[in-house]
């Protein structure tokens, strides 16, 4: 999300007509999306009002728009530009660890993790995966992924005395690709017996 502060840096109240949004580059869709907009009301001068804006991009590159704001007869257009990292990653939606004994230590899975970028991609630190999943060993955690390359991490299902039945946590990595950032998300599960 980012937000656009809009200013009446005038004498008189500014009167805004519809705000409006849209994707300039031709087949990156509905990339630009106003998410908040207060900016209803005239506004006062020296007075503002802020925009929330989205951007959720289905093609990789770099993709353009325009902000338009309508008021009193004029109208003020601000560019937007945003970097698509469609398929940027990929990597399982789920990984299954079948079934283990409490307070025993289960199975141990590899996670790959596939930079498709055409640059680099720079990996934080893994979330916390839960109690029942810990991280064996992490080859993503903080790492520039190189393009085109790989990275493993290797977690292990142990459920707690106090688990039962269904046991479901998550592994995510917050990443940056040029100017853009993202995350990946990977569910885990498992059955505790």
């Amino acid at each position: 999300m980012r937000q656009v502060k809009i200013r009446n840096q005038g004498k008189a109240k500014a009167v805004l007509g519809t705000v409006s949004i849209r994707t300039d580059t031709v087949g990156a869709g509905d990339a630009f999306a106003i998410t908040k907009n207060p900016c209803t009301a005239p506004i006062a001068p020296k007075g503002s009002c802020t925009l929330n804006l989205s951007f959720a991009p289905t093609t990789v590159g770099t993709i353009n728009g325009t902000l338009t704001v309508p008021y009193n007869g004029g109208s003020l257009q601000i560019g937007l530009s945003g970097g698509g990292l469609a398929a940027a990653v990929s990597a399982p939606q789920t990984v299954n660890f079948g079934t283990a004994t409490h307070g025993q230590s289960g199975r141990t899975q590899k996670i790959t993790i596939t930079n498709n970028n055409p640059i680099g991609l720079q990996l934080s630190a893994a979330n916390t995966p839960g109690p029942d999943f810990a991280i064996v060993s992490d080859g993503c955690s903080s790492q520039v992924l190189p393009a085109k390359s790989k990275c493993v991490v290797s977690v292990a299902f142990s459920p707690q005395v106090n688990s039962s039945g269904t046991i479901a946590g998550a592994l995510a990595y917050h990443m940056n690709y040029g100017s853009n950032s993202g995350s990946v998300s990977i569910g885990l599960n498992g059955q505790a017996r």
